[in-house]
């Protein structure tokens, strides 16, 4: 069992169980901006996913 359970949308709340910060998220002030944030970073990956995934294969048969 957790002893303190934080917020995904801001860790500076910090609940002392699981029921209560699922609670909390659900109405978050933080929640909306982080939501920007994830979107703008998902789009930023989804533009550059083809070049990571050939860096990860170009890493992986530079190693062997």
């Amino acid at each position: 069992m957790p002893v303190v359970a934080y917020c995904k949308f801001n860790v500076e709340h910090f609940f002392k169980s699981v029921k209560e910060r699922d609670t909390h998220e659900e109405i978050c002030e933080n929640r909306t901006q982080y939501e920007r944030n994830n979107e703008k970073t998902q789009k930023i990956y989804n533009k550059n996913r083809n070049w990571i995934e050939q860096q990860r294969v170009n890493k992986k048969a530079k190693d062997r």
